[in-house]
């Protein structure tokens, strides 16, 4: 660390790690003798060596537990962003994602200007992490669906009511991080940031056919507050 230390930035993180189960562990001269042979040689003295074919398979296929890791932030985000681009994902899901990060970013750089003086200080991190955060609440917490209504999120609609729009959960708080966003469709962000939860929740059930109790309404909203 003393020599290298300005290197450790630029490194490959380890991100998993396990350890042999044990003891008895395993002798390593009987379970590779080759790749144990090798660390004799100059050349891989203070180094690691590969274990190859056969070795390889016995050294896979030992018994192991994981151990945890107190990752960095850094490491979290690369891990969050590439998470993001995983091939599994609809690329009209990337492609929204995307767009939305774009539209935050340029909401956060003109959350300065006077005719916005009002609001709150906006924040936001680099749009490649703001996207790969979008995407993993569409995919994975919402399950690709509205975060309001709970409709399904649409990637690829000409309707723009229905468009994916992130949304500030506190509208109070200007930070755009996994806290304080969810996705919706625009209608349903614009309803909400215009009546208020409770009138939006209201008119929501009334498309369903189904009678509000505004009291059972608020009571259910500050349980559920209470349990995040």
């Amino acid at each position: 660390m003393k020599d290298n230390g300005a290197r450790w930035p630029h490194s490959l993180a380890i991100v998993q790690a396990a350890s042999i189960l044990g003891p008895p562990f395993p002798s390593a001269r009987d379970l590779a003798p080759k790749a144990y042979a090798s660390f004799a040689e100059m050349e891989n003295r203070g180094r690691f060596v590969e274990a190859i074919g056969g070795e390889r398979d016995a050294v896979m296929g030992l018994e192991v537990t994981p151990l945890h890791l107190n990752l960095a932030p850094d490491v979290l985000a690369y891990l969050g962003l590439r998470a993001s681009l995983h091939v599994d994902i609809p690329k009209s899901v990337k492609q929204e994602s995307f767009r939305m990060a774009t539209l935050i970013i340029d909401r956060v750089k003109r959350g300065g200007e006077v005719s916005v003086r009002t609001n709150p200080i906006r924040s936001a991190p680099n749009i490649s992490e703001l996207s790969a955060l979008l995407t993993r609440l569409w995919q994975d917490r919402q399950g690709g669906d509205c975060a309001l209504c709970g409709a399904p999120l649409h990637a690829a609609t000409e309707n723009s009511m229905m468009k994916a729009s992130a949304d500030r959960i506190d509208s109070t708080n200007g930070a755009y991080d996994e806290s304080n966003v969810q996705i919706t469709h625009l209608a349903c962000n614009y309803a909400k940031n215009e009546w208020g939860l409770e009138d939006f929740e209201e008119w929501i059930a009334a498309l369903r056919g189904v009678d509000v109790d505004k009291n059972s309404v608020a009571i259910q909203r500050a349980v559920s507050a209470g349990t995040q």
